[in-house]
């Protein structure tokens, strides 16, 4: 699991390591991405991998999955596709290591003032002040 904004460096980053420890993946998002975001793409991006090379599927959930929750009957089977190819192919070639952490802590600085400005626009700035 991956929460950021899918245009930034350190996202690139991210799915680009985990690829190239899992030759096979499949990535979703958690709603569908907006035709108006162009300032940032904030998500939450579920990765399934695995050591094989190879597709896979997912089986079809049934009632007793859902365990009577609403929030599993919506997200339990992923519905949003991200191509792996868009955020690896930007943002250089870099996967993370020792060498290069503070690329990625830079990076994350970014993608978290973006998610305080998705925040801010979810409860009014008071509510953020007096927390």
């Amino acid at each position: 699991n991956y929460a950021g904004d899918l245009r930034l460096r350190s996202a690139s980053m991210v799915v680009r390591t985990v690829l190239s420890v899992f030759p096979t993946c499949r990535l979703f998002r958690e709603e569908a991405k907006q035709a108006n975001h162009s300032l940032t793409d904030f998500t939450n991006l579920v990765m399934f991998c695995r050591k094989a090379v190879g597709s896979f599927s997912f089986r079809r959930p049934g009632k007793q999955d859902f365990l009577g929750s609403q929030a599993r009957q919506h997200h339990l089977l992923p519905r949003h596709k991200v191509n792996p190819r868009s955020l690896v192919e930007r943002h250089g070639k870099d996967v993370i290591s020792k060498q290069n952490m503070g690329m990625l802590e830079k990076a994350q600085l970014e993608s978290a003032l973006g998610h305080w400005k998705v925040m801010r626009s979810v409860l009014p700035d008071a509510v953020w002040e007096k927390w």
